[in-house]
């Protein structure tokens, strides 16, 4: 059976938003910074897929950073990768990434994950977050 994707087979544009974490809180409010790389993954075969925007945005909502300067093309069962540095403390702890992109050729859905590590209180600290499809 054929999956239909998010996005249809045309230029139209799709909005993706990927929480992130600059810190989190342990021991009683101690903050524990972390790094975090944003990976988009392109899961079709065979189709490329347009990815137009890559910003990152703060707990208030304020754009940080643009990520990319301008589109590209993610050829198939390739992935992209863009990294938040721990030092980067503007983000807080509601920060998130939000992917402007297209699916021109009815490829398979991306995935678009963020992954964020960090040690701090003698605790190692790794954990995921996906954007909901």
């Amino acid at each position: 059976m054929e999956r239909a994707s998010i996005a249809t087979a045309s230029n139209e544009t799709v909005n993706a938003y990927v929480p992130v974490y600059s810190h989190i809180y342990t021991d009683g409010g101690k903050p524990v910074l972390l790094e975090s790389t944003l990976v988009i993954r392109n899961t079709d075969p065979t189709h490329k897929i347009n990815i137009h925007s890559i910003d990152y945005y703060n707990t208030n909502g304020e754009i940080i950073r643009q990520f990319i300067s301008e589109g590209y093309e993610l050829n198939a069962m390739s992935s992209a990768e863009y990294l938040v540095e721990k030092r980067e403390v503007k983000g807080g702890a509601g920060a998130n990434f939000f992917i402007r992109w297209s699916n021109p050729n009815n490829a398979s859905d991306p995935i678009f994950e963020a992954v964020m590590i960090g040690s701090g209180h003698d605790k190692d600290i790794s954990f995921t977050s996906r954007s909901p499809q």
